[in-house]
Order: structure tokens, then C-alpha cells, then sequence
């Protein structure tokens, strides 16, 4: 099961009776369960024996449903031999969890001298829902035991409770057999169909911040924040009205600055609709550069535009990045992102990815140069790119997935939820804005903490009258950008900037530039120059 750790000391116990009892015990003990073993593990390294224990068939087919009971769980040989000195052991081990789970497993698994578990993660439900608790009976230092990339040291006659929902791995490079007792318990908040659906960990995750807020600390204060700049949107704005600018929020002073208005660029906004508005913000050699739906805009410090660029693949823009000479800018309506070089101010790549007719996701690479790239389409909503060492992510609204692209290679990284903005690596996670649910999410494979993007009080917003949320509702949360020590800084509608405190989802200041419902922050940055 999920543990916000790679695992846990629970404490010590006596395991003297039990290794008495258990070196008494004749090969053909270990022997009588092999076919339940392989049935259970596969041709994995080890023996076992079994006291009792249920298989993944069994409880599928019985939590789906209804709950599954003790008396579910079938006894095997080892309990007629081993039961009374394993008892005490066990009766520790539930004294930390309610007392109305069922024990699913209890076994011995040893390992002889030169075996190795490659690496795995536990992924069948029932393993998904319980704990995985491991008592060492024999063990040495020449035991490599490895969750999430760290060497876990297990003493003997201590209680652990693993975190099998990360990688890890065992190997015994000593000359004498490794040991453990095994339970498997399963607590009654997890006896439900619930267990059966793939996102479980999440709702372990999300429970486990809940369990954590309420325990939340008040926010951090005296810190020194930077200045940011921002973009925003008005939906729905018409022909002579603002549609957005850019600003430059003081956070420290709760101030802000609007240095473009987007009407008064000389730009013509005749058939846009939907496109009005400026996007994604980046930076390279001293000038700003800032997307709008279809052209790539280069501004000086004064924010007079310098230049600016088109392709015929640009459409829809969002997020843009800078990774060395070379921009990466999205493309909502062509389900791409495209490099630009900003050396040459060419156009020169692009990667398309796109639900197919059969549902499937499909990544390709095209050259953005008429005629070779893809026809119009937006199944994904490509809205969101980040750089850093180690390669190219991508996100988009109706991708369930955070794509990583390295030297020709893409993958997907991890899960998202559907609605996701500005999703990137931060910490040992990842963050992001989970716009559907109204929240700023950070997740690691041991933390999930949630922020809650700030609700006004309707009588306070202005431009109501649409009436139309998929057009204009505020709490919708997008633009982020992070500082060191868990903070984040995102923007929301109606336009406005929050801090938020990721170790505990608390805000430690906002500042509001619009209570215009349509008015909303749309890229959000750092700002890199002295003022």
C-alpha cells in the first residue's frame, strides 16, 4: 500500500520463540506450498510457507462484491506448526491499525544465499489496499534491500511497514538464508470495490493530506518574495475593449503595474473570438518574449515590441519556455509543440501528439514547413511545456499524462488529472495547477499536498451577466512558478496572484489585480530584471 514514506518502524518484537519453532520445521514444509507460491510470486528466488493467505483471484471476486471477512481467508499446513509463536507477533502488529481489518496473508519467505527480487512494484489491488508488514527473522548486512532508490536497512525482530507502491528490489549477497515474516492487512477504510480502480494510490494520497491539514501549521511569514509578471485574458471582450495585458505584481508590497495594454498594441483583433489575449511569458538575452494565440511576440524592458513571428502551425498558443537557444511554444490548435531558434528566428521542429479515432495516444515529429505538418485539431489541448536537465515535458488539458521527451525518446512520465495547467517537475514531484478541482496540487511519490485557489464572494465580481462557465468562472486556476523552500506563486481568475505554502496548502498572501469574472491570468513568471 501507498505510505507517505518508503517505510516504516513500527517498533520492536520477540521473535525467539517463533525462529526456534521455525528452524525445527523440515524441508518438506517449505516444499508443500511451492505451486501456491509460483501461483502468488511467480518463479521468483525464494521459499515460503503459508499460514494463511488469499489469492488476488479470491479477493477480486469477492470485494467487488461485498467486504471481504476474516473467515474469506483460507488456512494452509504452516499454521498447524507455527500458529501459536507467530500469534503474539501478530496481535503487535494490529495493535497500530483498527481493529476491524482482516489479515489477507501471513507467511514466511526466505531467501538462500545469492537470490535476487529484481525490481517491481506491487500493483495488483489486493497489494494496492493493504499493509505490507515485514518482520525480519534472520537477516545480515550483506542483505540489499532498495525501495525508491535508497538501501533500506531491516534489523532483525523489528516491525516494518513498506511502501510497496515504489520500485524496489532485494538481494542476499551474504552465504546464509534471509528470513522474513510477511503479513498482509487490510484496514476497513480499503474493504470496498474502491480498491479495484487504477487511480488508487491517489485517493490514499488525497486522504493522507486531508489527515495532514488538519494538522496544517499557520503559513510562513516574513518571507522575501520577488516580482512577478503576468498575462491575462478577458473572455468575451469585444472590439475596442481591453483583451488582457501584461503586469508587474510586487508581491512584497502587494503592488502592481500594467505595462501593455493588449488593445492599444495596433494589433487587429477583426474574427479573432477566442484568440484575443496574451499567453505564455520567457526570457532570452535581455528581452521578453510573449505569446499570443497565433504570433510570438519579442518586447525590450520598456515592453516596446522588437519583433515579432507566425507559422502556419501556430495556433492557439499557451506556455512557451526557453531552454537555451531554443524556444518551445504550444500549439492548442495543431495538439503540437514547436521549437523555435532563437538564433536564427526559424521555426524548426515540432512534435505532435494526438488522441487517434481508436483513443489511443500517438507521438510523431514533423518539420513545421508547409506542407509536411499535421491537418488542424485540438484532442489534447497541448497548453503546457517545461525545459530542465533532463529534458522536454508536455501536458494538455485532455492528455491524462505528463509527457517527457529526451534525445528522440518520449515516454510518459506520470499520471495528471484531466483539466491540468503548468504541470512540471518540482522538488522530488511534480506541481501543478488541477484546475478542475480549483487547486494547486505538489506529488511525489510520498507527499500530496493541495492548495485551494481563492473563491470571492459573487457579489464582489464584476461581468457576471455571461453567465457561461466554460467561458468565464473564477477559482479557475492557471499560470504557476515556484520559489526554493515549497513555494509556489499561481494565478487565477478573477485575475489574481496567490503564494501558496506547499508544505502545508496554506496562502500566504494574494493580490488581486481585476474582479472582472472574465479577466484571468493566464502565464505567470519570475521576473528576471532589476527594476
Amino acid at each position: 500500500m501507498w505510505l507517505a514514506a518508503r517505510c516504516h518502524d513500527l517498533g520492536e518484537v520477540d521473535i525467539r520463540e517463533l525462529t526456534t519453532a521455525l528452524n525445527r520445521q523440515p524441508q518438506a514444509l517449505w516444499d508443500a506450498d511451492e505451486a501456491l507460491k509460483q501461483k502468488l510470486a511467480g518463479n521468483r528466488q525464494t521459499q515460503s510457507l503459508f499460514l494463511q493467505v488469499i489469492t488476488t483471484e479470491e479477493f477480486v471476486d469477492i470485494i467487488q462484491h461485498r467486504k471481504i471477512t476474516q473467515d474469506d481467508v483460507p488456512h494452509y499446513m504452516a499454521s498447524e506448526y507455527l500458529q501459536a509463536e507467530v500469534q503474539p507477533i501478530l496481535d503487535y502488529a494490529l495493535s497500530h491499525f483498527p481493529k476491524d481489518g482482516v489479515v489477507l496473508r501471513v507467511q514466511m519467505a526466505r531467501m538462500l544465499p545469492g537470490a535476487k527480487i529484481p525490481s517491481h512494484v506491487d500493483a495488483c489491488p489486493l497489494l494496492t489496499s493493504c499493509h505490507r508488514l515485514h518482520v525480519p527473522l534472520q537477516t545480515n548486512e550483506n542483505i540489499h534491500f532498495t525501495v525508491d532508490n535508497e538501501r533500506i536497512v531491516m534489523q532483525a525482530g523489528r516491525l516494518y511497514n513498506l511502501n510497496n507502491r515504489v520500485p524496489h528490489w532485494v538481494e542476499n549477497k551474504s552465504d546464509e538464508a534471509r528470513i522474513h515474516l510477511i503479513i498482509d492487512y487490510l484496514p476497513p477504510e480499503n474493504n470496498t470495490s474502491a480498491v479495484l480502480k487504477p487511480d488508487f494510490d491517489l485517493v490514499l494520497k488525497k486522504r493522507h493530506a486531508q489527515q495532514s491539514l488538519e494538522k496544517a501549521l499557520l503559513p510562513r511569514k516574513n518571507i522575501t518574495l520577488p516580482k512577478v509578471i503576468a498575462t491575462s485574458v478577458i473572455r468575451g471582450a469585444h472590439q475596442n475593449e481591453s483583451h488582457g495585458g501584461v503586469y508587474l505584481i510586487d508581491l512584497n508590497n502587494e503592488t502592481y503595474k500594467q505595462v501593455v495594454d493588449w488593445d492599444n498594441c495596433n494589433i487587429d483583433f477583426s474574427g479573432r473570438g477566442w484568440d484575443r489575449g496574451l499567453r505564455g511569458i520567457c526570457f532570452y538575452n535581455e528581452h521578453i518574449y510573449i505569446a499570443s494565440s497565433d504570433e510570438l511576440f519579442c518586447f525590450d524592458q520598456d515592453f516596446t515590441i522588437v519583433d515579432s513571428y507566425k507559422n502556419p502551425y501556430l495556433k492557439h498558443a499557451h506556455e512557451i519556455v526557453v531552454d537555451g537557444d531554443s524556444l518551445y511554444i504550444t500549439s492548442t490548435g495543431f495538439d503540437s509543440v514547436l521549437r523555435f531558434n532563437l538564433s536564427t528566428n526559424v521555426f524548426e521542429h515540432a512534435w505532435l501528439i494526438r488522441i487517434s479515432s481508436s483513443g489511443s495516444m500517438e507521438l510523431n515529429q514533423y518539420e513545421p514547413v508547409e506542407p509536411f505538418g499535421p491537418e488542424p485539431g485540438n484532442t489534447t489541448h497541448i497548453n503546457n511545456v517545461f525545459c530542465d536537465s533532463e529534458g522536454l515535458y508536455v501536458s494538455g488539458r485532455n492528455a491524462p499524462y505528463l509527457f517527457h521527451f529526451y534525445q528522440d525518446k518520449a515516454k510518459m512520465l506520470c499520471k495528471l488529472p484531466l483539466g491540468t495547467h503548468n504541470a512540471k517537475k518540482y522538488n522530488n514531484g511534480i506541481i501543478f495547477n488541477d484546475t478542475e478541482s480549483d487547486q494547486v496540487v505538489y506529488m511525489s511519490n510520498y507527499d500530496y499536498v493541495v492548495a485551494t485557489v481563492p473563491n470571492y464572494h459573487v457579489d464582489d465580481l464584476t461581468h457576471t451577466e455571461l453567465g457561461d462557465k466554460n467561458l468565464a468562472r473564477q477559482a479557475f486556476g492557471r499560470g504557476l512558478c515556484t520559489l526554493e523552500e515549497n513555494i509556489a506563486i499561481g494565478g487565477s481568475s478573477p485575475s489574481t496572484i496567490s503564494v501558496y505554502d506547499m508544505n502545508n496548502g496554506a496562502i500566504i498572501k494574494t493580490v488581486n489585480i481585476s474582479m472582472d469574472i472574465r479577466n484571468a491570468i493566464h502565464g505567470l513568471e519570475i521576473w528576471p530584471f532589476d527594476s
